[in-house]
């Protein structure tokens, strides 16, 4: 995949699973949009993240939001980084740092707090919770951040399923709630089942293209299984949105 042959914005790095799994749903003439944003091939423009964030399960922007500086939005989508505005920040009162501060780095900070007041909406802001890590969407983060980082080394420990998932979620994946208040509340044990559905099929996936290379010797002109598996996993992260929540595949008591 794109992101994988270059480096990725360190904030988006850092956060993609999470914006992968949240319920962000955009309208369909973004979706490409929102995609190549999510795969780090493409940045949004004001106008076109303002568009994203129309339409589908979107809350206001809060203290919560990690991405949000002084009043303004620094969502890896965008260009700019938080840590250039933190920096210009700390130095535009000081008389002999002018050379340090940015102007266009100022310009962007007072344009977009102006635009997102009220706030537009953000896919890391959930009802009833400070931050993300409140939720149980962090367990799942958790859990795919240690498989893909267990994959490097091409070992799982010999966990099974349960013993990994239930290890790296901390035990608050059954505890837990994805929605602390919202109209998806409702669907609290559907959604529960979903994630732990994918997160075994997925955990068995990776599983098995370890065993599987383990036993081969790899072709050198083709993938290895493991690499094949790691590409479906991303791949099934990065279409998640459109495939189950923008589905309302939430309402099913029970996912194929």
């Amino acid at each position: 995949m794109k992101n994988e042959r270059r480096k990725m914005k360190a904030d988006l790095a850092n956060s993609w699973i999470m914006m992968a799994i949240v319920p962000n749903v955009v309208n369909e003439e973004f979706v490409d949009k929102y995609v190549a944003c999510l795969l780090g091939d493409e940045m949004a423009t004001d106008d076109e993240f303002t568009g994203l964030m129309v339409k589908g399960y979107h809350w206001p922007v809060g203290d919560g939001c990690r991405f949000n500086f002084n009043g303004t939005c620094y969502h890896p989508f965008r260009p700019g980084s938080i840590i250039s505005a933190i920096f210009a920040t700390s130095f535009r009162s000081q008389e002999n740092a002018g050379s340090l501060v940015k102007k266009e780095i100022l310009d962007v900070m007072d344009n977009r707090e102006r635009r997102c007041h009220p706030p537009c909406g953000c896919c890391l802001s959930l009802p009833g919770f400070k931050e993300m890590e409140d939720s149980a969407f962090a367990c799942v983060e958790r859990f795919y951040e240690e498989l893909f980082e267990r994959a490097k080394s091409k070992s799982l420990y010999g966990r099974t399923f349960a013993e990994f998932r239930d290890f790296y979620a901390r035990g608050f994946f059954e505890k837990g709630f994805f929605f602390d208040c919202s109209q998806l509340k409702e669907y609290e044990d559907n959604i529960r089942r979903h994630f732990n559905e994918m997160m075994k099929e997925h955990f068995d996936l990776i599983s098995n293209a370890i065993d599987e290379d383990a036993m081969s010797i790899e072709d050198k002109k083709g993938k290895s299984n493991l690499g094949k598996a790691l590409v479906k996993v991303r791949f099934d992260l990065v279409t998640h949105s459109m495939n189950y929540w923008a589905n309302e595949k939430y309402k099913e008591a029970a996912n194929a």
